[in-house]
């Protein structure tokens, strides 16, 4: 019979090298779970921050769309008694103090000085999805232009507004304030 060669004795190295190779591969795997939540946070206000962009664009087009079919009138003191602070309607001239441009406090943009969309459908059929409806204000900032230097031809300059609008996410933190200026030569 043939004799078997001793054992020798093992020194636990195959255990250290073992144990190291599985804390390598515990944090790579905890990094990677970071990193993917991270990325995921990161889409996550994207996401918000595009729906409270839309909103706060359907509000602009909404003003603009009031302003190119609603303001339509011929003289100028009757565009300066549409915009007399009321509702969204202001006149830089006489009631800019009464401008609430505060973004900060979703409150301040309420209905006695701005005007809500309420027919958004630019979102999912979710009602619950936007906090609240977006708003807008028009300012009546003046003429543009130079009168005309005989008083008997007509005055053609065109009527300058701003239109400012806010738009929420579906965390009401999130906001966005969009302003454009729109000019219309009214009949």
């Amino acid at each position: 019979m043939k004799q078997q060669p001793p054992l020798t004795q093992s020194n636990g190295s195959i255990l250290i090298t073992s144990l190291l190779l599985l804390l390598v591969m515990t944090i790579l795997a905890v990094t990677a779970l970071n990193s993917t939540v991270m990325e995921e946070k990161m889409s996550s206000n994207t996401r918000q921050k595009n729906l409270a962009h839309q909103a706060a664009e359907t509000a602009l087009k909404a003003a603009e769309a009031w302003l190119d079919n609603t303001a339509n009138v011929g003289i100028h003191d009757d565009v300066v008694q549409k915009f007399t602070g009321v509702a969204e309607r202001y006149n830089s001239a006489t009631s800019a103090s009464s401008l609430n441009w505060d973004t900060n406090t979703s409150s301040a943009w309420t209905i006695s000085n701005s005007q809500a969309v309420t027919t958004l459908t630019t979102f999912p059929n979710d009602a619950n999805l936007i906090p609240g409806a977006p708003r807008y204000l028009i300012e009546y900032v003046g003429r543009v232009g130079e009168p005309p230097l005989n008083f008997t031809d007509p005055d053609l300059r065109q009527y300058a507004f701003r239109v400012v609008a806010i738009g929420w996410g579906p965390d009401k933190n999130t906001k966005v304030v969009l302003s454009s200026s729109f000019r219309k030569r009214l009949l």
